[in-house]
């Protein structure tokens, strides 16, 4: 299973920061699920975030192997700038 999602980090002051972590805002999600023979696969993907606000977003992808049941994930930081 592939989980991909777009979020955006909402800012918060520093009592918030210092009691409560920072929350996100999920914009993006899509889950999917396929099998493979082979233990590398290559998959394309394509988002449609032209009506997302300008901002600093994360992409996360989290791969999850059913048979072992591991979980990898990777994340980035990116812009939308006007």
């Amino acid at each position: 299973m592939v989980q991909y999602q777009i979020e955006k980090p909402i800012r918060r002051g520093i009592i918030g920061r210092v009691f409560g972590g920072s929350k996100k805002k999920q914009v993006v999600s899509l889950v999917s699920n396929y099998e493979s023979i082979s233990s590398r696969t290559k998959e394309n993907m394509a988002f449609d975030i032209s009506r997302v606000e300008p901002g600093q977003y994360e992409f996360l992808v989290e791969i999850t192997d059913r048979n072992s049941n591991q979980k990898k994930s990777r994340k980035i930081s990116f812009e939308i700038v006007e």
